[in-house]
């Protein structure tokens, strides 16, 4: 495998106008992983291409739930469907599918690639909590409001004694 240096952040690779943050040492740093998570595991890297298809499905499931973390849904469905296809067992990868299903609030869709995480792992707790969660959202989504009520302005008539 291939290794990436940390590149260090000091004072130098900060602009000076601006006060160095945490927060922005973290974001470069961010950016700086992302870049090479995507060269080190990209679809030409050597390291997928030598890699038998079960670990090919983990990396790609590790790169789509990385894309999905970072807004790039379709890029990280395709990753996903991917990893299915090199591995159907792969109950991570069915889950994480079901997760961007679930956002796009595609919930049957969410809630069958739920049941596929849980059919390949049952005792993926995290898919067994999706795939609830997802039901619930659907039953809310598709349930009939109930009927008005109505009342009755007439009173039932009192015999006279």
């Amino acid at each position: 495998y291939q290794f990436f240096p940390i590149i260090p952040f000091g004072p130098s690779n900060i602009p000076a106008n601006e006060p160095a943050t945490n927060n922005m040492v973290s974001q470069k740093i961010e950016l700086i992983s992302a870049t090479c998570f995507l060269d080190c595991f990209g679809e030409t890297s050597d390291i997928i291409k030598n890699e038998a298809p079960i670990q090919q499905a983990e990396i790609h499931n590790a790169r789509g739930y990385f894309l999905m973390s970072q807004g790039l849904t379709e890029d990280a469905r395709a990753d996903f469907n991917r990893a299915i296809e090199l591995n159907p067992q792969l109950a991570a990868a069915w889950n994480n599918r079901g997760l961007i299903a679930l956002s796009a609030e595609n919930f049957s869709a969410a809630i069958s690639d739920f049941s596929k995480a849980i059919d390949a792992d049952r005792k993926f707790a995290d898919a067994w909590n999706n795939r609830g969660f997802a039901q619930m959202k659907l039953k809310k989504l598709t349930a009939r409001p109930p009927p008005p009520r109505t009342r009755s302005h007439s009173l039932p008539e009192r015999k006279a004694s």
